[in-house]
């Protein structure tokens, strides 16, 4: 018998998520990883819907300043990854990061999807994250981000041929590169 017969399946498996590293983890789902001085969201799930939020009195699962991210398609949350310092919280459809040291965050789209800062829809956040955030669209087909919120945020529009990527922001945040409508309250 030859000695890849002789490996019980759990340690290939093992052995698979040990190897793999960074994006490839992140496919179908969202996935968190720590980079120098910030957070990275590699969101990876066709029509995601990513809302964020700072919660200033800790999240639903600590009692620390934190990060909220809650990530669903439809009413079903979306497989999540953290690599970081974030833990999935008690409902199972979002990450908490604590915000101490977190000076960026950075969402990157890489299919297809929604972002909503702090509820969106001209719901004023009080406060705002201390930590900068950006907000990058990927290869998706139809991309939607809402930062109409009242935080600075930055938005990085990249279309592939074919796609729409519609923004909606206020006067306090930066919007870059060739987004297909560009909406300002």
């Amino acid at each position: 018998m030859s000695r890849l017969r002789a490996i019980s399946p759990a340690a290939t498996a093992l052995a698979a998520l040990t190897l793999a590293a960074g994006p490839a983890l992140a496919a179908n789902g969202v996935s968190v990883s720590q980079e120098s001085t910030g957070l990275a969201f590699d969101i990876d799930f066709d029509q995601a819907t990513i809302t964020f939020s700072y919660n200033e009195n800790g999240g639903r699962s600590n009692n620390v300043p934190s990060y909220e991210i809650v990530a669903v398609a439809g009413q079903a949350p979306v497989p999540l990854l953290s690599l970081g310092p974030c833990q999935v919280n008690q409902a199972g459809d979002g990450l908490e990061c604590p915000a101490a040291q977190i000076l960026s965050l950075d969402f990157r789209f890489r299919q297809s999807g929604f972002w909503s800062g702090y509820n969106g829809g001209g719901n004023h956040a009080s406060p705002c994250a201390p930590a900068g955030v950006t907000v990058e669209t990927g290869p998706g087909k139809v991309v939607e981000i809402n930062t109409w919120d009242g935080c600075p945020e930055t938005v990085i529009c990249s279309t592939a041929r074919g796609s729409l990527i519609i923004v909606e922001a206020d006067a306090s945040d930066e919007v870059r590169g060739p987004c297909s409508s560009i909406q300002r309250h």
